[in-house]
């Protein structure tokens, strides 16, 4: 197996070294990890200016998840193929901290969880949360229990209607905001970025203060509270930060001690401390009884973790490096072992502007033609929330058991009033039924409700409630409505900030209940500007899975994969094989990905597969057809034809043509 291991401070230190798998002993399990992520403690430790000091040679990382592999005589608790996140400290159960339990730190006292294997004690793993993935996993150990122990572990934990300040958008910061929201908590938060606090807003941030323009913004805070003060302060910042988070507390409120990106001090601002009665609680992590805790509130609530950016396993010094420069919002992550290895996918984000058709806006336009309207006509039965409603399709047996009563068939009539799936479009018939199906509590109405109002088809148009249902829907797990809300943060509508970000989460949680349009979403939040991590792996994956449930926009997408060979062999027949399924299929982003293939040795066959994608409606396909009449290439010159295919691609927000026609001189 491989393992990283750190000789002595400093990156230029750190190399990978190949050992033999461990055995576990008794009351041990083997993990095999998967996935880890990064802390600034790592940082710390990696550049020797960790202050509880770290042993070297010393394999670093404290956060890992990945599965049991083997283990040891007398363990019960587990057996293999059981998915465990595993504790930052080995031997701190529960009961309150003590030396000794600290010291078995992982990735500091202990060797850590940069490595394919490690073992660790029976009671130092936890389970997974089944709705979250290894690497979302991977980003609680640390970030993520600090953060729940700070608000919810004390004596005096955060009430309903508190407020709390968050310094920075760091892991634990941004935990402690998801957090303090699911607990009905007031949320600030501070960073020197405006863009990073737009998307802290995005979180649920109720207010946000740019220190790097306020210097003072412990006054800020203050106004923010009405002059009286937060009730917590997660503090991270260290001395820089420690006596402006004192003045910025309430009488008697709490600051809790995480870290010191700004280093320590052994100077102690005691005046606000007096002045307002603080009490100073110092964090260091949590036990695996918290961590217990803590993930059945997540996964109560289905919350997911924010990842900023995944790594590959041997690009830990380009991680560890990437977190040094505090450019990153959330968590940095490592996949250690990947399922599917793909680089360098997708060649043109979807566009952004909705399309007349209602279809078209209820997900990225790129891939609307691949869904109905309410997301699909035979969803995966793990989106199904009601009871044996009528089949699919059977509109009279749908209509006979709406019209007694049975609020779950009137869900589906709905549905098929509106998609058109067996009975002619009725959107003034649909929506009363599905007015009364959603009040009954039936999600998926909600969905299909939420879809008129926000079109105004069958009734006035209502942006808001159609937010309002949405959110409702998707918090309830219709997955339908979180791939359509997902639509609705990616491209800015209905008076929501533009968010691709928290589009990207949505999506993922689509794609993870079987929702397949919603795949290509979230492979493209991991692709495109201001999305979920700027990581093609991931996004490759996605695209992927798309593909196997048989959405034929994610197949041309995996297809760019293998043309372009970022990050696999090129595989040029694979491309092609992916292409021309989607371009079978009536997708014209595949015909568009022929055309590529063959452009600089068939130029009149490129040409000929550009033509048909346009037919299709592809604005790519449109912009690349233009491309080659304005030069004459494979097609007849006719510039003035080329130019307005480029005009309509570039109004259809395809950027390569925007690009284009600059390049031409040419107003848009």
């Amino acid at each position: 197996m491989r393992v990283w291991s750190l000789s002595a401070p400093g990156l230029e230190h750190l190399t990978v070294e190949e050992h033999a798998d461990p055995t576990p002993g008794p009351g041990q399990v083997l993990v095999r990890i998967k996935a880890a992520s990064l802390n600034y403690r790592d940082v710390m430790v990696a550049t020797g200016r960790y202050a509880r000091g770290a042993r070297y040679p010393l394999v670093p990382l404290s956060d890992g998840a990945g599965e049991i592999a083997a283990v040891g005589p007398g363990v019960t608790a587990w057996r293999a193929g059981d998915r465990v996140t595993t504790s930052f400290f080995a031997g701190w159960v529960d009961g309150p901290q003590t030396a000794e339990r600290a010291a078995t730190a992982l990735g500091g006292a202990l060797d850590g969880v940069l490595t394919e294997a490690i073992v660790l004690p029976e009671r130092g793993v936890v389970r997974t949360p089944e709705h979250m993935s290894d690497v979302e996993a991977a980003t609680l150990p640390c970030a993520a229990l600090t953060a729940w122990h700070a608000l919810f572990e004390g004596a005096d934990p955060l009430r309903p209607g508190q407020t709390v300040l968050l310094e920075g958008t760091g892991g634990v910061s941004i935990f402690g905001l998801q957090l303090a929201k699911l607990a009905g908590a007031r949320a600030i938060v501070t960073s020197s970025q405006d863009a990073k606090l737009e998307r802290a807003r995005g979180l649920g941030a109720d207010a946000t203060v740019n220190y790097a323009k306020e210097p003072e913004w412990q006054e800020r805070v203050r106004e923010l509270t009405g002059g009286r003060g937060v009730d917590h302060v997660l503090e991270v910042g260290g001395k820089d930060t420690l006596g402006r988070s004192l003045s910025s507390l309430r009488y008697g409120g709490q600051i809790h001690l995480i870290g010191g990106v700004s280093g320590f001090s052994t100077e102690l601002p005691l005046g606000p401390m007096a002045q307002n009665n603080a009490r100073v609680r110092r964090i260091f992590v949590g036990s695996v009884s918290m961590f217990e805790s803590m993930n059945q509130a997540l996964t109560l609530h289905r919350a997911r973790p924010v990842v900023d950016r995944i790594f590959r396993f041997d690009e830990i010094r380009m991680a560890l490096e990437h977190m040094q420069k505090a450019s990153h919002f959330g968590k940095i992550a490592l996949a250690v072992m990947m399922v599917v290895l793909l680089v360098g996918c997708g060649s043109q984000p979807p566009p952004v502007t909705p399309k007349s058709s209602t279809v078209d806006v209820t997900v990225p336009s790129s891939v609307a033609s691949s869904a109905s309207l309410d997301g699909g006509a035979t969803p995966p039965p793990a989106v199904a929330r009601d009871p044996a409603p009528c089949a699919e399709g059977d509109v009279a047996g749908c209509t006979s058991r709406c019209d007694v009563g049975d609020q779950a068939s009137c869900a589906v009539l709905a549905a098929a009033l509106v998609n058109g799936q067996g009975v002619p479009k009725d959107p003034a018939r649909a929506r009363p039924i599905a007015e009364r199906a959603c009040s009954d509590g039936k999600l998926r109405a909600c969905n299909v409700l939420a879809l008129l109002l926000e079109h105004g088809e069958g009734g006035p148009k209502d942006e808001a409630r159609a937010v309002e249902l949405y959110d409702r829907a998707c918090s309830g797990d219709e997955l339908r409505a979180c791939a359509n809300l997902a639509s609705v943060r990616l491209q800015g509508r209905l008076g929501q900030p533009r968010d691709p970000a928290r589009a990207g989460t949505l999506y993922e949680k689509a794609c993870s209940g079987g929702i397949a349009f919603a795949c290509t979403g979230a492979a493209w939040s991991h692709i495109m500007p201001g999305g979920g991590s700027n990581n093609p792996v991931l996004a490759a994956s996605f695209y992927g899975k798309g593909c196997d449930l048989g959405d034929l926009e994610a197949c041309a997408g995996l297809g760019t994969c293998f043309a372009r060979g970022s990050g696999v062999p090129l595989d040029q027949a694979r491309a092609r094989e992916l292409f021309v399924r989607a371009c079978d299929g009536n997708k014209g982003i595949g015909c568009k990905g022929l055309g590529d293939l063959v452009r600089d040795v068939d130029p009149a066959g490129a040409a000929g597969f550009y033509r048909q994608s346009c037919d299709l409606g592809y604005s790519g396909g449109c912009s690349y057809l233009g491309d080659a009449m304005i030069s004459g290439v494979g097609v007849a010159h006719d510039r003035a034809r080329g130019l307005e295919l480029l005009r309509r691609g570039c109004k259809a927000e395809y950027a390569w043509a925007c690009q284009r026609l600059d390049e031409l001189h040419e107003h848009p």
